[in-house]
């Protein structure tokens, strides 16, 4: 079992991280996080801001292809359930590990 992720949090706190991930989205598939920012590159500061944002540490994200049926082939970034802040998870709630 995985813990479950605030997916909106996630999404908030991109946004707040900066304003050209207004439309970003996310979702849990296991013990991954995947975010799709809707964009099409990134650059270091980006990463590391989010990176720390998210995990509280500058490494932590990383930058993975589209997915198959996304047609404007955006970047997505992927990080791991365990390494999300606290803030993210949702206390005392998990997710099956065959659940998406």
């Amino acid at each position: 079992m995985a813990k479950k992720v605030n997916t909106e949090a996630v999404v908030s706190a991109m946004i707040r991280q900066s304003t050209l991930y207004c439309d970003a989205t996310s979702k849990q598939y296991k013990s991954i996080i995947y975010i799709n920012p809707k964009t099409y590159q990134f650059d270091v500061k980006a990463l590391v801001g989010i990176s720390l944002r998210l995990t509280g540490r500058w490494d932590d994200v990383s930058v993975t292809g589209p997915e198959c049926d996304d047609r404007y082939q955006h970047l997505r970034l992927i990080v791991a359930v365990d390494d999300l802040l606290p803030e993210f998870i949702v206390e005392g709630e998990e997710i099956p590990e065959d659940e998406d």
